[in-house]
């Protein structure tokens, strides 16, 4: 004859059972959310863009991060005129950043997507012509979601968050020259939202139900 060992369950441990089983249900989830700001190819600077990305919706769940991810190009050309009487030593460097901002134009993140220097003596008359030059930046920010830039990814409408792209030019020359300079630059990347989604209630009502089973089954067994 073959004996069914039993194993006590108390109500207590029925109960954390169900939470914990309901705490596994509700681990962290993601949404990717894929941005260009510059779809047709990379824009004539200087320019600011506002980041229009979807905010987290906190009916979800609690949000736990935020990854943003950015790709950003840039591209360079231009030109120098010697307009002196005499040869001239001339020396053109060129700068290209961009930067993420908040709505306050609080700085947030920047970098140098080129940088370019063109050293050069010209003679009466001439002219230089150079590029295209181009650069690419890219990394990651990440925040918390107890973090107060947290608040810019939170509720409705989009993020409240601008990018921008600003081309700077010195030079240096022994006389007069003329100059034309084109920057371009493009902007691309991806937000991710990772959050603890709200328990379904169709799941709620599954495991209180499951646990009021069992403790009936227990009281049934312990009549007998």
């Amino acid at each position: 004859m073959s004996v069914l060992s039993s194993t006590r369950i108390g109500s207590r441990a029925l109960i954390g059972f169900a939470f914990a089983a309901l705490a596994g249900a509700a681990s962290a989830d993601t949404i990717s959310l894929d941005f260009n700001l510059t779809p047709n190819g990379m824009e004539r600077t200087d320019w600011t863009k506002d980041l229009r990305v979807a905010r987290f919706d906190t009916s979800l769940g609690t949000l736990t991060g935020i990854g943003l991810h950015y790709e950003w190009t840039g591209k360079l050309s231009g030109s120098a005129t010697n307009g002196s009487a005499a040869a001239n030593a001339v020396r053109i460097e060129h700068d290209l950043t961009l930067g993420l901002t908040d709505l306050d134009d609080d700085l947030i993140a920047s970098a140098d997507v080129l940088s370019a220097v063109f050293d050069r003596t010209l003679a009466v008359g001439q002219t230089l012509s150079y590029g295209p030059v181009t650069g690419s930046n890219s990394g990651d920010l990440s925040f918390g979601g107890s973090d107060p830039l947290a608040s810019l990814f939170k509720g409705t409408g989009n993020v409240g968050l601008r990018v921008f792209a600003q081309g700077s030019t010195g030079q240096m020359a022994n006389g007069p020259i003329s100059t034309q300079i084109d920057t371009f630059a493009g902007v691309k990347g991806r937000l991710t939202y990772q959050y603890a989604p709200v328990p379904e209630p169709a799941s709620m009502a599954t495991l209180g139900l499951g646990a009021l089973g069992i403790l009936r089954r227990r009281k049934s067994g312990g009549a007998r």
